[in-house]
């Protein structure tokens, strides 16, 4: 549980960061989150991963995941 709640922890920062952008309120350590494919392009060139499912991108943080593992990334979500 600690773990999950961890990994859970650091989805809550990410969902902070993207203004408007989130597609679904976050419940677990899931994301889903809308960027035009040159914002996509962007966040992947600066080394940031993740799925493009359906219109969406999927966002998934791990349980050693914590806000300092995070924070580059929602930073990166912020500046678009």
């Amino acid at each position: 549980p600690a773990k999950a709640g961890a990994a859970t922890a650091a989805a809550a920062v990410l969902a902070q960061a993207p203004a408007g952008r989130l597609l679904h309120p976050v419940e677990a350590n899931e994301l889903f989150l809308r960027f035009p494919a040159e914002e996509a392009a962007r966040l992947r060139g600066q080394g940031f991963g993740f799925h493009d499912i359906g219109g969406a991108s999927r966002v998934v943080t791990s349980w050693h995941q914590g806000e300092a593992d995070v924070r580059p990334f929602a930073d990166a979500l912020a500046a678009l």
